[in-house]
């Protein structure tokens, strides 16, 4: 019960700090690293939640085939940041 609490308790206060690490995703010199469809969701989400003037950089083809994705950035959450193709593709 103690470690439930505890795991709890850091998730309510990385969100509240606004802490990115939260989400699983892999950064390499402050650059978020995306490699799978699951990668590319939590960037958005990122994105969405505030926090637009991030970059990011795409490290293999990516196929989103069944997943209902939103796009990067809104009207109120702009993405002001880069995104990095490397010659790679989103599919689907």
């Amino acid at each position: 019960m103690k470690k439930i609490t505890l795991i709890t308790l850091l998730a309510v206060l990385c969100g509240w700090l606004g802490v990115d690490e939260a989400y699983a995703l892999d950064q390499k010199d402050g650059i978020y690293q995306i490699g799978n469809a699951q990668d590319l969701e939590d960037f958005s989400n990122i994105v969405a939640s505030g926090n637009g003037a991030v970059s990011a950089v795409l490290t293999a083809d990516i196929d989103m085939s069944g997943i209902s994705h939103q796009p990067i950035g809104t009207t109120v959450s702009a993405f002001r940041g880069t995104f990095d193709g490397q010659q790679h593709f989103v599919r689907n």
